[in-house]
């Protein structure tokens, strides 16, 4: 996980371009100064679905097979959880690491109580889980920086676990935050979401495909069979597509999304939804 995060960080300050004083002088650009944009601002969107309790691993010590998930005994003490080792690997990296950009923090499923005073829980991330709340200053100051990099990891630290995974929703729900979307400064910032979950999207009420075909459905849940028209025939089924279009919709908007999920919070690999090619502005066009 540390590995990942690293990852998705170095990449952003790879292709964030910086100030660049060509002409030895701050008279502007009359006098010669090339104004490139600021520091990047990068919101993590963090899953806290029932999933993330699962072991990191199952197959090692002192964890058994399945541990924490339905119908399996609950983890031997000492086994860490996804969760846990995505803290631990943040309460190492972020206080370390904050000037690279700055930093907000949003999580879903959200932790939001609805009309009835119940969390929804396949209810995507709303304006109360904006936890750490993305405010860049123009002069880019590395102490300002770094303390919101010291709240996001705050949150990130107190984060409990619960729910679906309605991972499109809330992507699309980010396509909606104004410091994503308005940068009032003369040089414009980057924008990205580091989407960072375990699991497989789900949660979605409108998706086409339901428990009426289970080919297509593709259940998330487990058992597969929990998948019914009683229940979740709709929303346990995989919300892939929805996902993808959400996350082509925030490159409309100008908002790139990088992704740590599935298997690579286990092998601690990063994997940057990138197109190939050798130059540099085609490795820096992220989904």
């Amino acid at each position: 996980m540390r590995i990942a995060v690293v990852a998705a960080l170095v990449w952003i300050a790879g292709c964030s371009p910086v100030n660049n004083n060509i002409g030895g002088t701050d008279a502007g650009t009359d006098a010669g100064m090339v104004l490139f944009g600021q520091k990047p601002q990068l919101m993590f969107l963090v899953d806290k679905s029932g999933s993330m309790n699962f072991a990191m691993n199952d197959q090692v010590a002192p964890c058994t097979p399945g541990c924490n998930t339905p119908g399996n005994p609950a983890c031997a003490a000492g086994c860490k959880t996804r969760l846990q080792e995505l803290k631990t690997a943040m309460a190492t990296f972020l206080p370390a690491n904050g000037s690279v950009a700055w930093l907000g923090l949003a999580i879903f499923p959200t932790a939001a109580p609805g009309t009835n005073g119940v969390v929804d829980a396949c209810g995507p991330t709303t304006a109360t889980d904006i936890r750490v709340q993305l405010a860049p200053h123009d002069d880019d100051l590395a102490a300002e920086m770094n303390m919101a990099a010291e709240a996001v990891n705050t949150e990130i630290q107190a984060i409990p676990v619960g729910g679906g995974t309605p991972t499109g929703d809330s992507l699309k729900f980010l396509g909606t935050y104004p410091p994503l979307l308005f940068d009032p400064t003369p040089r414009p910032r980057n924008n990205f979401v580091l989407l960072i979950t375990d699991g497989l999207p789900n949660c979605n009420a409108a998706n086409a495909n339901t428990c009426t075909n289970a080919a297509a459905c593709k259940c998330t849940l487990i058992p597969a069979s929990a998948c019914q028209p009683a229940s979740f025939c709709a929303q346990g089924c995989l919300d892939s597509d929805n996902s993808a279009a959400q996350i082509s919709a925030l490159r409309q908007k100008g908002i790139k999304t990088l992704v740590v999920v599935g298997r690579e919070l286990q092998r601690g690999a990063f994997r940057a939804a990138t197109s190939a090619g050798t130059s540099r502005r085609r490795r820096c066009t992220a989904r």
